[in-house]
């Protein structure tokens, strides 16, 4: 027959259950809003997109170019995994925090990365 898609689902409900599910969605929306806010507060990036869960989508002010500089420098470290897309026709820097392992420490030393490639292209 038909393939049992809910299974991974019913496997992460049996393992975490109702409310260890739900604290892990809220803790990844909080890490989110922690970082949003921290691209809002340096006036060389901006927030281009709502992100109501854990997906940020964020961009330094300039060019494409120097944003996708950005993206491979950061991901050139390997600590951390930036991707991209295209919102307005811009090119747009994406993370999204979707391990229950992640902390604010790694979200804070992730920003800290950002910042200093910045400083280091612009």
């Amino acid at each position: 027959g038909r393939r049992f898609r809910a299974l991974k689902l019913w496997f992460v409900l049996r393992w975490y259950g109702v409310d260890g599910v739900r604290e892990h969605i809220r803790t990844g929306v909080a890490l989110a809003q922690r970082f949003a806010d921290a691209v809002r507060a340096d006036e060389r990036f901006e927030v281009v997109a709502p992100h109501p869960f854990s997906l940020v989508c964020f961009r330094l002010h300039g060019a494409d170019d120097l944003n996708e500089t950005l993206l491979r420098t950061v991901n050139a470290t390997g600590r951390c995994l930036l991707t991209h897309t295209k919102v307005a026709d811009r090119y747009v820097l994406r993370l999204a925090i979707g391990t229950p392992a992640t902390t604010a420490e790694h979200i804070d030393k992730t920003w800290a990365l950002i910042r200093e490639t910045a400083d280091a292209l612009t």
